[in-house]
């Protein structure tokens, strides 16, 4: 901030008409804030200043997208990442733009149905041409009725896939097919399954994008421990999560070592899988995983089960639930 701003600011602060808070954000006291607003009004500026309001805020979106730092930023920046949505129809493109990146965040801090209705209304006011926020925002929707709606989801990710073609973006054709092969595996179609995670290998490497090389590793070990070929799930589950320690990513290193504790359980080996979800579970813990920490908690429980601790079985359990 410039000095000279800073300067006016802390006047302002000192004359009560601003609000200084712990976490450093300045605001307007309300009635200030109506004032100011009537001013932009009457002078024609309110548009044009809602329209840069939008647009930081999309900017703010896009550098954190993907990061770690994505979900606390929301929640500092709720308010005003909404506020924008709904002057999306001063930007549209602007609006989808946002809508797409806070993407990560709409299934983890927000509800799902708020998530789809902020995703639908970003991509019905937007110009439906070919881009890159519409093809994340797509592939998004899809996750948002994942659990709800799956063939809905898919044709999402259908709709993702053909404009990440379109564009040739091999990264997002990768991410969009690694989608479609876990819904198979939902729906219980493993060879739909293998096919599309073999295809979203094949992009993923010629991306050169190793996080996506390392989901579709992930899921395609999973769809081996379906098959009940433990020595693939084993191998290819282990090369996943040696590229997730690499590039560092806390929760999906926490699911690649669940999966090696569910090939431990199919195997009978019940010491390792409590110590694969002990380790798993740590992770999730500490990067806040709610999720995760419940599945590892309902795997601790029936390794303890299982290793004749029943007591402790049905305790890890109950926390589960």
């Amino acid at each position: 901030m410039a000095g000279a701003t800073a300067d006016r600011l802390d006047s302002l602060v000192q004359k009560s008409l601003v609000q200084f808070s712990p976490a450093g954000r300045y605001r307007l006291l309300e009635t200030v804030r109506e004032y100011a607003c009537e001013r932009l009004d009457d002078g024609g500026e309110k548009v044009a200043t809602e329209i840069r309001h939008l647009e930081f805020f999309a900017e703010l979106a896009e550098g954190l997208e993907d990061s770690t730092e994505a979900m606390r930023e929301f929640e500092r920046e709720g308010e005003n990442f909404r506020a924008g949505l709904d002057r999306g129809g001063r930007a549209p493109q602007t609006a989808l733009r946002l809508a797409a990146a806070l993407g990560p965040c709409w299934d983890t801090v927000v509800t799902l149905r708020e998530g789809a209705d902020r995703l639908e209304a970003a991509l019905a006011g937007a110009d439906p041409g070919p881009t890159e926020a519409r093809a994340k925002a797509l592939h998004y929707l899809g996750h948002m009725h994942f659990s709800t709606d799956r063939a809905a989801a898919v044709r999402s990710y259908e709709a993702s896939l053909s404009v990440w073609r379109g564009l040739g973006d091999k990264a997002g054709i990768a991410r969009s097919l690694h989608s479609l092969g876990v819904a198979a595996f939902f729906a219980g179609d493993l060879l739909e399954g293998k096919r599309h995670l073999a295809e979203s290998l094949s992009f993923a490497r010629a991306a050169g994008d190793p996080r996506f090389v390392a989901y579709a590793l992930g899921a395609m070990a999973q769809l081996s421990l379906q098959e009940g070929d433990y020595r693939s799930a084993e191998a290819v589950a282990e090369e996943s999560l040696t590229i997730f320690r690499a590039i560092g990513k806390p929760q999906e290193i926490g699911w690649g070592i669940r999966t090696l504790g569910l090939l431990a359980h199919d195997m009978s080996d019940y010491p390792k899988m409590r110590a694969c979800n002990e380790e798993a579970r740590a992770l999730f813990e500490k990067d806040g995983a709610a999720e995760g920490v419940a599945w590892c908690l309902k795997d601790l429980g029936t390794a303890a089960s299982e290793l004749g601790q029943l007591a402790l079985g049905f305790d890890l359990l109950d926390q589960a639930y």
